[in-house]
């Protein structure tokens, strides 16, 4: 808080004083006045919650989302997301179930950076749901510590360390892992930057569908489902029965090719893939970008008709029986770095141009 003080002067007259030997005389009075002058927020803003473990994050008075690091989510996730207009993008379930969606895939929470095979364990498929007995097969993310937290009026950042175990509790890479949160107007957007740091003898990544910068997205987003698959009721329970549930279903993906819907953008290389539909009479449209750095690049589209949205840069063959199997090893302290961007406008139709666009300067001065 900041305290200014002001000094005025000014002739006060009395002609009847006995103080001044003249009738009138001169009397200049100080007088200070305190004035609190409040100190304007940025308009991107970082707050912590270790009691409930995330950082939630905030544009122009509305909250964008929310870093969470509870370890029922096996791997630090952004959920939920919303646009700028307050459209939540994300899926609720299976922690914050809504009614009618889609009660699949309880590991495909808000959005991620983690990987099906990692010498051989499958951090991807890892959640509440995997009986006991299944647990030596899968992997998990945990959040170490917050090392950076940075507000301003153009972007705040978020920095963390992770590591990737085994369910044995073995520390196979450790990961400095930095979110950019940013945009104007009806853009918002997150770039991830990720050092994946070998903390055992050899880490090798194994040719797998499953990755790699993720986002499950909520109904809206789906392309009309051909045949039955699992629901919640009104109430966001799931439903014991198969059933079809089309209404609101609206989401066209698309990728830099031009090609359209999961059956031309699945599994093919893409610089970015977007998908746009109308919710709560506004348009929508998430594009997610590939780095021309990454290894791998471009990525394989890993984009489902049911609202999995991702790029991964592992997988070739997975997609692909023509392509060469992907495999990469690291030795114990190498390390890989992988960047990656998020952007979703609303209230307008968005073009390809403006997508390019978005992705040479994701792109600009860096190979």
């Amino acid at each position: 808080m900041a305290v200014r003080l002001f000094f005025s002067t000014f002739t006060f007259t009395n002609p009847n004083t006995e103080v001044m030997k003249k009738k009138h005389g001169l009397l200049i009075v100080a007088c200070s006045l305190l004035s609190v002058a409040t100190v304007a927020q940025p308009r991107f803003r970082l707050r912590t919650d270790e009691a409930n473990r995330k950082v939630d994050v905030w544009a122009d008075g509305r909250l964008f989302t929310s870093y969470c690091f509870e370890e029922k989510f096996r791997k630090p996730v952004l959920y939920p997301v919303n646009t700028a207009s307050g459209i939540e993008i994300t899926r609720g379930f299976p922690y914050r179930p809504r009614a009618f969606e889609h009660a699949d895939h309880p590991h495909q929470v808000g959005m991620t950076f983690v990987f099906g095979k990692v010498n051989g364990r499958d951090f991807w498929n890892d959640s509440y749901a995997r009986p006991a007995a299944d647990k030596y097969k899968y992997g998990f993310i945990r959040h170490r510590k917050i090392t950076r937290l940075s507000e301003g009026d153009d972007r705040a950042v978020l920095g963390v360390e992770t590591e990737w175990l085994d369910n044995d509790g073995n520390v196979l890479l450790t990961e400095e892992a930095t979110y950019a949160f940013s945009g104007s107007g009806d853009l918002r957007t997150v770039e991830r930057e990720s050092v994946l740091t070998a903390a055992t003898d050899t880490v090798t990544f194994s040719d797998n569908k499953e990755g790699l910068f993720a986002i499950r997205l909520e109904k809206a987003f789906e392309e009309p489902a051909r045949g039955p698959e699992y629901h919640t009721d009104s109430l966001g329970y799931p439903l014991p029965e198969k059933t079809i549930f089309n209404r609101g279903t609206r989401g066209v993906m698309r990728n830099d090719r031009g090609e359209e819907r999961e059956a031309g953008v699945f599994g093919k290389p893409a610089r970015w893939i977007s998908n746009t539909t109308e919710k709560d009479g506004e348009s929508v449209t998430v594009v997610l970008m590939d780095h021309r750095s990454n290894p791998g690049y471009p990525a394989r589209a890993f984009a489902r008709g049911y609202g999995l949205f991702s790029l991964n840069n592992l997988g070739t063959q997975c997609y692909d029986p023509n392509a060469q199997p992907f495999s990469l090893t690291l030795r114990k302290g190498e390390s890989l770095r992988f960047r990656h961007k998020f952007a979703v406008v609303s209230g307008r139709k968005v073009t390809d141009a403006e997508i390019e666009s978005m992705w040479r300067e994701f792109n600009a001065g860096e190979r």
